[in-house]
């Protein structure tokens, strides 16, 4: 089930430890990156005192020197300070060429990994900007999924309950009619009954006149002697059909 909450979301579908694996391996870069920035920086300051002692030893060689090569070629009076000034001048220059290319050569290093690490931190930005886009839809497909799942049980649901009062009414209707077709059957029925009853009852008057007929034919009929036969047919069923 789809969470409601992004940062539950983000977390339980695994986005923040991409997250934090992304970071750890631009951080790892980064520590690479500048640990090889602070090997090029070692090797740039030994280079530079290198450099540094070889040319204080050439100035020193070059003081201890200049004695004898000033009297091979017929100087007498030792060493003036204007040349020992010279010299130093010479060394003290050379010393700060280096320490000038030392310090262009540490510079040049720090701009590189400047411009490393802003790289890095821009491709993790961008990098990270995309997952969570990426999570942010996941999130709003999975949320429209789940309310989508939700209506469809609300639909399936409203359908069940429909047909449930359908099929309610429908038994309410089949008793119903199942009620007023028995009535009608057993009304029918006693409507039978009656006319049969009202046939037998039409046989004996239409029996009784016959008699009568004979008899008086005969000359031995009594005017009440079947009376009693012929009275009480129509009234009966009257009684019965009201």
């Amino acid at each position: 089930m789809a969470t409601d909450n992004y940062a539950d979301y983000y977390n339980l579908r695994g986005y923040a430890d991409i997250e934090k694996e992304a970071r750890a391996a631009a951080g790892a870069r980064a520590e690479a990156a500048a640990e090889a920035a602070r090997q090029k920086k070692r090797a740039v300051n030994q280079d530079a005192e290198q450099q540094a002692r070889q040319a204080y030893i050439a100035y020193l060689r070059g003081v201890n020197a200049l004695p004898q090569a000033l009297a091979a070629a017929g100087h007498s009076g030792g060493v003036s300070e204007t040349t020992l000034a010279g010299l130093e001048a010479s060394w003290q220059e050379q010393r700060g060429q280096i320490e000038k290319s030392r310090l262009t050569a540490l510079q040049s290093i720090d701009a590189a990994i400047n411009e490393s690490r802003l790289s890095g931190d821009a491709k993790l930005s961008e990098a990270l900007a995309s997952l969570r886009s990426q999570a942010a839809s996941a999130w709003a497909a999975a949320l429209e999924g789940e309310r989508e799942r939700e209506r469809e049980d609300a639909r399936q649901a409203a359908e069940a309950e429909y047909r449930r009062e359908r099929d309610a009414a429908s038994d309410a209707r089949w008793e119903s009619e199942s009620a007023a077709k028995a009535e009608r059957d057993e009304y029918a029925r006693e409507w039978e009954r009656t006319l049969h009853e009202y046939q037998k009852q039409l046989d004996a008057m239409k029996l009784a006149l016959e008699q009568r007929a004979l008899m008086l034919k005969n000359g031995a009929a009594s005017p009440g002697a079947s009376a009693s036969n012929l009275s009480g047919a129509p009234g009966a069923l009257r009684t019965k059909l009201g």
